[in-house]
């Protein structure tokens, strides 16, 4: 399995939740019934989880965290980090402190960058 600086960069576990872009470099997509979201990372094993949606009729029922829970334990090695938006930043905040990601990059981000 290739790794980048010693930091392995394909999911470990639950393979069948990830996708790859070839035509988009270091990418990862997950998606569920309940919600998707995107991964980007680096070669120091720095990857930004963004465009993290739960859609609505499951918002409130730890999905949001099954999710991020899911891609933690795929990428055990990656420093995780977010953008938050003033609707999400409790949310992420909470992530921190439960240690299922690293960082947050920026609180309460109003407009989208493009990060492709």
């Amino acid at each position: 399995m290739p790794s980048l600086h010693g930091i392995n960069m394909k999911p470990i576990m639950y393979h069948n939740k990830f996708s790859c872009n070839p035509s988009v470099k270091n990418f990862y997509g997950f998606n569920e019934e309940y919600g998707y979201s995107n991964m980007r990372y680096d070669a120091e094993g720095m990857m930004y989880v963004y465009n993290v949606e739960v859609y609505p009729e499951f918002q409130g029922q730890g999905f949001g965290r099954g999710m991020m829970t899911i891609i933690r334990d795929a990428f055990p090695d990656a420093h995780i980090y977010v953008d938050t938006t003033p609707s999400s930043d409790s949310f992420w905040m909470k992530m921190v402190d439960e240690g299922i990601i690293n960082s947050i990059r920026n609180h309460n981000v109003i407009q989208e960058e493009d990060y492709y």
